[in-house]
């Protein structure tokens, strides 16, 4: 049984104290546009620097979901997410961007260099693309498709 329960709103994460290291590997996350300005794919490579970049990146406001790690697999396959899976990130995305706190500001849905993973974290943006804001499907594949070398690995029948 899985115990992947979504919660009800994503938080900021946490700062952490930056070193020389997080410095370095903060300048190694990649961003890539959705909404520009205001919503965003953000790959990094470690959960350090992850936080390190909610610390220092001042217009930006991060947040993880446990999604794209909670899909119960039939076999080697790794998604994409069910449907109400779906419904609590597009709900929690929408709140998100309404929030008057983050209204300057950017928010960046993160991850790490895990490829399963960042297909996802791109299925689920694309979702909402095309659930909440109103895209076309093709519209809401376009800010991916660009993206090389390809953070995304194909989603396979189980």
């Amino acid at each position: 049984a899985s115990v992947c329960a979504p919660s009800s709103a994503p938080a900021p994460l946490a700062p952490c104290p930056l070193t020389s290291m997080t410095i370095h590997r903060v300048l190694s996350g990649r961003h890539y546009p959705v909404i520009p300005r205001r919503l965003s794919l953000a790959i990094y490579p470690d959960t350090l620097s992850l936080q390190a970049a909610s610390e220092t990146l001042s217009r930006q406001v991060f947040f993880t979901t446990r999604e794209e790690r909670c899909y119960q697999p039939y076999a080697r396959d790794f998604g994409p997410v069910d449907l109400p899976t779906v419904v609590s990130f597009c709900t929690r995305t929408r709140n998100l961007l309404a929030d008057e706190r983050f209204k300057d500001k950017e928010c960046v849905h993160a991850t790490t260099t895990d490829k399963a993973a960042n297909t996802n974290a791109a299925f689920l943006l694309g979702s909402f693309l095309v659930l909440v804001e109103g895209w076309t499907p093709e519209e809401a594949a376009e800010p991916f498709e660009s993206i090389q070398p390809s953070p995304f690995k194909p989603f396979r029948d189980a």
